[in-house]
């Protein structure tokens, strides 16, 4: 390094300590996140030779700064997570989600608050060096990996508070043993779906977004959602329908591909899977509606029992 560059290099501006976190509770905390280390490694390149400690001065000013930003962040969220944790080893069956909350809305400040460092590094040495921001720069990189609660930590991670739609799902394996037309939701990523079934009601809204429950934290991001309508034979076969743009731009055999395989594993058998895409409309309602018809139709006739005679021209 020459001497008209100097080298930024951090890792600790959160520490349990300053967010008020001692004794048992930093325990917990411990046991239960896993804790990401910011790291900082920059390297200030300036146009002539500067005294050292006017540098240092103002790196050491950035770094305080942000040190205690993202100290009084942590001194929000993580008591919350503590108390989370304790909720949740007394039975709590919402501890989980009010902790993961909490953890993502300190990673969020992070990522955005870190991005402006190595701007405000820069002018804080410009502004101790006599200098304009613009005649220095800055080479590196500013790490900001998120916090994550540790798998099985929580004990009500797996636990999911029943809602009505929740309720009247069915289950799978007894559902695809009938006979019949029945509403599907379908959850999918780039390799895999996952469905649930109503007999009842369409998934929509709330209902669709639920189904992200059913894939691992770590691939519920690129999720797509859409309901459908699924026929069984009784016998391992399934046909779904998909309405105009509710296969989300998948070619059928694709989609065919994500169903068996997703279907295939929740129930644990080989099934055979058919899949219709881009429909004005599903063939149940389809049907429903023919019904409706001949029924109005041959609903015509006299109390008598005969058909009425057509009107005389």
């Amino acid at each position: 390094m020459g001497k008209n560059s100097y080298s930024v290099n951090e890792k600790n501006f959160v520490d349990l300590k300053d967010a008020g976190i001692f004794g048992e509770d930093k325990t917990l905390f411990e046991e239960s996140v896993s804790i990401r280390p910011i790291k900082v490694e920059v390297e200030i390149v300036l146009p002539s030779e500067q005294d050292e400690a006017k540098i240092k001065k103002g790196v050491d000013a950035t770094v305080n700064k942000y040190a205690k930003l993202l100290s009084k962040q942590a001194s929000d969220a993580f008591p919350i997570i503590v108390e989370c944790i304790k909720e949740d080893r007394r039975g709590g069956t919402k501890s989980y989600n009010e902790a993961d909350a909490a953890l993502k809305k300190f990673n969020t400040f992070v990522k955005d608050r870190m991005e402006s460092f190595r701007v405000d590094l820069r002018s804080a040495v410009a502004d101790q060096c006599g200098l304009k921001a613009k005649e220095l720069m800055t080479m590196g990189r500013v790490s900001t990996k998120e916090w994550e609660i540790k798998p099985g930590a929580f004990r009500s991670e797996t636990v999911v508070e029943k809602s009505d739609d929740a309720e009247a799902n069915e289950d799978l394996v007894a559902a695809v043993k009938r006979k019949d037309w029945m509403h599907a939701g379908v959850a999918m990523n780039g390799a895999l779906a996952r469905i649930a079934l109503n007999r009842k009601k369409a998934f929509k809204g709330t209902a669709l977004k639920r189904l992200a429950e059913l894939f691992p934290k770590d691939q519920r991001t690129t999720l797509k959602f859409t309901p459908a309508m699924m026929h069984s034979n009784g016998a391992g076969e399934y046909t779904f329908e998909f309405l105009k743009g509710d296969n989300h731009g998948k070619p059928k055999q694709k989609l065919e591909a994500l169903l068996r395989n997703g279907i295939g594993s929740q129930i644990r058998r080989r099934v055979v899977v058919t899949a219709a895409v881009d429909l004005e409309s599903y063939s149940e309602v389809k049907k429903r509606t023919k019904d409706s018809e001949t029924s109005t139709k041959t609903g015509t006739a006299t109390k008598d029992g005969k058909s009425p005679k057509p009107p005389k021209k």
